[in-house]
This record gives C-alpha cells, structure tokens and sequence, in this order.
C-alpha cells in the first residue's frame, strides 16, 4: 500500500475526482488523530485517482494522478482543518486524460498486466 499525504493543497481546498471502480475505506484513528485518511482499492483490473486544487479543471493540472493496479492499494491523507470534496469520474474520461497526460499517473505497487 502507497500512502500520499496531501500537505500542499492551497486555500485549504482540493478535488477528489475517483472512478467507479475504485472501493474506498475511511481509515480511524485515535480520538487525536488529525488526519483524514481514505484507503482506495480496485475492485476491478485499475481504478483511477486524482486530486486538483479547487479552483483548477480536472483536465489542466492535477497535484497527482494515479492508475491503480489490483492487488495493491492507495491511502491518501490530509490534516482535518482542510476540505477534500469527492467526485466520481467515469472510467473512460479517466482513459482519455490517461492518454493525453500519461505522465500524470503513478503507476502504484505491483503490476501484473498493466496495458491499458
């Protein structure tokens, strides 16, 4: 499992844009913990992640991007006084930004057949 902690989003403010394919887990800390932490974990072949600022189209720039490949997993955290607001992206505009920006995505943990 790949942790990314999400220490450099501005304004205190990022997008979470995750497909369908993608489970994801709430992870519990201790009462003082001051993180919040999402495990994602394809329930298919790959799911797709990936965090933009707010104010920032998903197409433009992202802080990351990845492609996710079973068995392995992704944990992303942030401090709790920041705002992460979710989206579902449909798996084939994940492709197509995949395609245009490969260089964006994080190949994550193992691969087994990895062709997209």
């Amino acid at each position: 499992m790949i942790e990314q902690k999400l220490d450099n989003i501005k304004n205190g403010q990022a997008n979470l844009y995750v497909t369908g394919s993608m489970a994801m887990f709430r992870q519990f800390g201790f009462w003082h913990d001051t993180k919040k932490a999402y495990q994602f974990v394809p329930c298919l072949q790959r799911g797709f992640v990936i965090v933009t600022h707010a104010d920032v189209l998903l197409g433009d720039d992202p802080l990351y991007a990845w492609v996710v490949y079973r068995p392995t997993s992704l944990t992303l955290s942030w401090l709790s006084e920041k705002s992460v607001y979710f989206y579902e992206l449909d798996s084939s505009r994940a492709m197509e930004l995949f395609k245009e920006h490969g260089d964006w995505f994080r190949i994550v943990g193992r691969q087994r057949d990895t062709t997209l």
